[in-house]
């Protein structure tokens, strides 16, 4: 099981974890692009590096945040 990389943040500086959500929150939130293109732009960046786990991730917020499977357009049977 791998830690989350939040959880480690949080463990060692709290304060530093709000504010690395309070960015995320800015930087992937609604604005002249939505938030679920924002999503879907990231997840192409991190698939282009090879970051499974930010893949899926991003993936989770996607759904959340409204974006079908045929949408996204990717295999999520990991």
């Amino acid at each position: 099981m791998t830690v989350s990389h939040l959880k480690i943040i949080e463990k060692f500086g709290p304060e530093l974890l709000k504010n690395v959500e309070a960015t995320q929150t800015l930087v992937l939130g609604d604005g002249a692009l939505s938030r679920k293109v924002k999503l879907l732009m990231a997840m192409a960046l991190d698939a282009t590096h090879g970051t499974v786990e930010g893949v899926k991730s991003l993936t989770l917020q996607a759904t959340k945040a409204g974006d079908t499977k045929e949408k996204i357009d990717i295999d999520t049977s990991w």
